[in-house]
């Protein structure tokens, strides 16, 4: 198996992380469209301890998504895009 070279571990690595960031740009939509759905429903507003229960937790985990995109453009993605 051939060695790769730098540009080419540069570009893969570059690729990873911006993998990483449409990944957690596609769960933090599917968060905000459960809450949306849950909102939306009156099943789902007549459980009011539960519904907020689960909006708190939808939100837990859209705010850790976005950390993710932020910790992977400030601390990675800087080091694969060459300085101009």
């Amino acid at each position: 198996m051939a060695e790769l070279n730098n540009e080419e571990l540069f570009g893969m690595r570059y690729e990873f992380y911006l993998t990483m960031i449409k990944i957690a740009e596609a769960k933090i939509k599917k968060h905000c469209l459960q809450m949306k759905l849950k909102l939306g429903s009156s099943t789902s507003i007549s459980l009011e301890k539960d519904i907020f229960e689960s909006i708190e937790k939808d939100l837990e985990l859209i705010a850790k998504y976005n950390d993710q995109i932020t910790y992977i453009k400030k601390y990675f993605i800087g080091e694969v895009i060459p300085k101009q």
